[in-house]
Order: structure tokens, then C-alpha cells, then sequence
């Protein structure tokens, strides 16, 4: 952020200021109604992911991994800015382990479905990073226009264990 002219620095904002609310699902997947389980987040079958795998288009590290080993290599290298602030990899990466120690103190675990009501600022990036370092399902595609109903709905189809909004957006 320092690099910026002051007129555009905007705070972080800080996880205080981001409620969480566990909206009661586990967000596992499974049987349901002697039904076989389903794999909900994707249509990828398992020959594609090899196929993906084998050209090097996709590897087994997660993206907080891969963030980490560039906040390893250049901390001080901006890693996601907005119109109003620049983090560097270093402080992306503080960020997100402080947001991911937030998640599971709430309640979250692995495999939980989380889902991001927020703006497209660098604090939605280290929701997702802080995810990722968890083993959370991001799933950030409720946008602002949405009322709280629609809101609702979407969080019950897509099973979330937790949501995470900005007041006020």
C-alpha cells in the first residue's frame, strides 16, 4: 500500500469488521435418499482430471501453496491489488492464515463449504487463500445484487457450512 499515492490507500479491512455466520450445514457430501453420492461441486470426471494433471495444467498443490512459495521466494512482491490497495505476497499471506485461524475458531473443518458474499477487493483473495490453507470449499459467486432470500437459497443449494460477508455490501 505504501506505494500509493495517500489520496488512494484504503485500509484493509479488518477481519473484525467480516461476520462470519455458521449457517448450520455440515456441507458433506453423501448418500442421500438411497441415492448415490455426487460429487456437487463439479462436472469433472476423474479421466479429465488425469488428462488436466498429465499436460500440466493442474498440479497437487493447493493455490495458498503456491502463494506461499512466492511469499517465500519475494514477500515483498505485490501478489493482488485493487483500485485502492496493493498486497505484497508477504502480507497476502499474514492475512490469510489470520483470516483461516478466524474460520476454524468458529467452527469450520475441512471439507466445510464456505461461501463469500463480498466485493471484488484483495480481502476476497485472502478469503480465498485462507480457504484453500484450511481445506474449505470457496465458493464466492453471490453477488451484491442478490437479496437476502436469494442469498439464503443459494447457501442452502450449495450446502455452506459457513458465510462470510462485508456489512453492509
Amino acid at each position: 500500500v505504501a506505494d500509493l499515492p495517500v489520496a488512494e490507500r484504503r485500509a484493509i479491512v479488518p477481519w473484525t469488521a467480516v461476520r462470519v455466520a455458521n449457517t448450520g450445514s455440515t456441507g458433506t457430501m453423501g448418500k442421500t435418499e438411497g441415492k448415490a453420492s455426487q460429487n456437487l461441486l463439479t462436472r469433472l470426471t476423474a479421466p479429465m482430471r488425469d488428462a488436466y494433471c498429465a499436460t500440466g495444467f493442474w498440479a497437487d498443490a493447493t493455490i495458498y501453496a503456491l502463494a506461499k512459495g512466492h511469499a517465500v521466494a519475494d514477500p515483498a512482491k505485490v501478489a493482488v491489488r485493487d483500485s485502492h490497495c496493493r498486497l505484497t505476497y508477504g502480507a497476502l499471506l499474514d492475512l490469510s492464515d489470520g483470516i483461516a485461524a478466524d474460520l476454524h475458531r468458529h467452527g469450520l473443518r475441512p471439507g466445510d463449504r464456505v461461501a463469500a458474499w463480498l466485493p471484488s477487493r484483495v480481502e476476497t483473495a485472502a478469503f480465498l487463500l485462507a480457504c484453500s490453507r484450511n481445506g474449505y470449499v470457496f465458493c464466492p459467486s453471490l453477488h451484491r445484487n442478490h437479496t437476502a432470500a436469494e442469498v439464503a437459497e443459494l447457501l442452502a443449494r450449495v450446502h455452506a457450512g459457513g458465510l462470510v460477508c462485508e456489512e453492509g455490501y
